[in-house]
C-alpha cells in the first residue's frame, strides 16, 4: 500500500468506496427532491448514454452484417458451384444423346442400305483409323478375317460405293476408298450403258470430285445422269451406285470425252461402313455354275423327240426302225416321227435346243 502511494497510484478500494458515495448521493437527492431530480438526472444520463448507444449498435449492426453478407457470398459460391456441376452434367447427357441419336440415324441408313441388296450379304463395320486429311483415302475398319472379311471385298455407305479392301488382319482390314488417287473404278452410265473408268484424283480431291475418263466421243452423258459399277469390272460387284455427272468436257487429244463424277458417299464424314461379303470372281463362278445347271437341267428335262441332234436318244431313233421308223442314212436329222427334219441331209435340223 505504501508502495502504490509512492507510485501515485489509486487503490480499487478507494474507488469502490468512491463510486458507492456517488450512488448513495444520488440516491438521498432522489428520495428528497422527488421526480423533477429524477428527471434531471435521467436525462443528463440520456444526453451521455444514448450517443454511445447508437454508435455500439452502428457497430452492431456492421459486424452483423458483415458476417452475414460473407455467409452470403459464402452459400452462394457454393450454390454456384453445385448447379454448375448440374449444368455440366446435364450438357454431357445432351452431348452423348445427340451422339446416340446421330449414331442410330447411322445405323438405320445402314440397315436401309443392307435391304437394298438382299441377295447381298454383309458385315456392319465403324472405321477406327485414317490416313491424315479430311478425305479418307485409305483407312481401318475394326472387323478382320475372324468376320469373314477377304481381300477385294466391296465396301459401300451412304447408298453409294465407298471402296474396296486391301488388306486384312485377324481383326481389323484396310479398306482403299474410290477417292485414292491409286483407285480406278470400271462403271457405265446407268441410263444409257455407256462405259467409263471413274478415278481418285489429286488435282480433284479438294472439290470433293471425281475424275472420269475414257468416255467415248459418241457416248450420251447428261449432268445429274447415275454412274454405278459396270460387269465388266474384275474387282467390283455390278450396279453399285458410285456418283452423278457434275461435269463433261470433250478431250481432243484422244477423240474422248472427261466428266467429273460427284460421289453419293460423304466421305468427310464417314463413320460406319458395310462390307459385303462376296467377291466379284465368286459372283461369276456361281452364275457360270448356275447357268450350266439350268442347261443341263433343261437338257436332260426334254422329251426324247426334241432332244438336240446326236444325243444318245436321237441317235437310237435314227437306227431302230420301230423307234424311229426311218432309215439308217437319215438316223442322224430324224425328227423321232419317222420323217427326215428339214436340212436331215446334212444333219443340221431345226429341233429345239
Amino acid at each position: 500500500m505504501k508502495q502504490h502511494k509512492k507510485n501515485g497510484g489509486i487503490t480499487p478500494k478507494y474507488i469502490f468506496l468512491a463510486l458507492l458515495a456517488v450512488c448513495c448521493i444520488l440516491i438521498g437527492v432522489s428520495f428528497m427532491w422527488g421526480s423533477t431530480t429524477n428527471n434531471v438526472v435521467q436525462k443528463t444520463i440520456g444526453t451521455v448514454i444514448v450517443p454511445m448507444q447508437k454508435g455500439l449498435n452502428s457497430i452492431g449492426y456492421w459486424i452483423s452484417s458483415r458476417v452475414e453478407n460473407s455467409r452470403t457470398v459464402s452459400e452462394l459460391k457454393e450454390e454456384n458451384e453445385a448447379l454448375q456441376l448440374q449444368v455440366d452434367t446435364l450438357k454431357a447427357q445432351i452431348s452423348s444423346m445427340e451422339n446416340n441419336l446421330a449414331e442410330l440415324d447411322t445405323l438405320r441408313d445402314l440397315l436401309s442400305l443392307r435391304e437394298k441388296y438382299p441377295n447381298y450379304n454383309m458385315v456392319g463395320a465403324r472405321i477406327i483409323s485414317s490416313d491424315a486429311g479430311n478425305w479418307y483415302d485409305t483407312f481401318t475398319i475394326d472387323k478382320g478375317s475372324r468376320d469373314g472379311i477377304q481381300v477385294d471385298m466391296n465396301v459401300i455407305a451412304d447408298n453409294g460405293l465407298v471402296g474396296i479392301v486391301i488388306e486384312t488382319g485377324l481383326n481389323h482390314s484396310k479398306v482403299r476408298a474410290i477417292t485414292d488417287d491409286s483407285s480406278s473404278v470400271s462403271a457405265v452410265n446407268s441410263n444409257t450403258k455407256d462405259p467409263c473408268f471413274v478415278n481418285g484424283s489429286l488435282q480433284l480431291k479438294d472439290t470433293g470430285l471425281l475424275d472420269v475418263d475414257l468416255i467415248k466421243d459418241d457416248a450420251q452423258m447428261i449432268e445429274g445422269d447415275a454412274i454405278v459399277t459396270s460387269y465388266l469390272s474384275d474387282k467390283f460387284l455390278p450396279e453399285l451406285p458410285i456418283g452423278y455427272i457434275s461435269n463433261v468436257t470433250k478431250d481432243s487429244s484422244t477423240l474422248t470425252q472427261r466428266a467429273t463424277v460427284t460421289p453419293i458417299v460423304d466421305f468427310e464424314h464417314l463413320t460406319d461402313v458395310l462390307v459385303i461379303t462376296l467377291l466379284k470372281k465368286d459372283l461369276t463362278s456361281d452364275e457360270v455354275t448356275s447357268e450350266s445347271t439350268e442347261t443341263e437341267t433343261r437338257t436332260n428335262t426334254q422329251p426324247d423327240s426334241i432332244r438336240q441332234p446326236g444325243s444318245d436318244n436321237s441317235q437310237d431313233a435314227g437306227t431302230d426302225p420301230v423307234d424311229g421308223g426311218g432309215s439308217p442314212e437319215g438316223g442322224d436329222g430324224n425328227n423321232g416321227d419317222g420323217a427326215p427334219a428339214d436340212g436331215g441331209d446334212n444333219g443340221d435340223g431345226d429341233a429345239p435346243q
